[in-house]
């Protein structure tokens, strides 16, 4: 039997909903949190004399800003532990 919280909703309903709705873009500190490390690891990572194939993949914004696509990120993490 499944928990229910004081609305009468169901916990796993709820953390699926909480997971759908997630930002999927977000900034350098965002990515950071994601992965579990500080965010000056992410600039670390993201830097021009990184390897390609050891660079968390970013985008840049017009004005220069990185934005990471939260399932490219988790993707390419999967492929790094293989």
């Amino acid at each position: 039997m499944s928990e229910q919280n004081g609305n009468g909703l169901d916990r796993e309903v709820i953390a699926e909903l909480r997971e759908l709705l997630a930002p999927r873009w977000v900034d350098a500190a965002g990515i950071a949190e994601h992965l579990g490390v500080k965010p000056q690891t992410v600039q670390n990572r993201t830097g021009p004399k990184v390897p390609p194939e050891d660079r968390i993949p970013f985008h840049r914004l017009p004005g220069g800003d990185k934005r990471f696509y939260v399932p490219e990120v988790d993707e390419w993490l999967l492929g790094r532990a293989a």
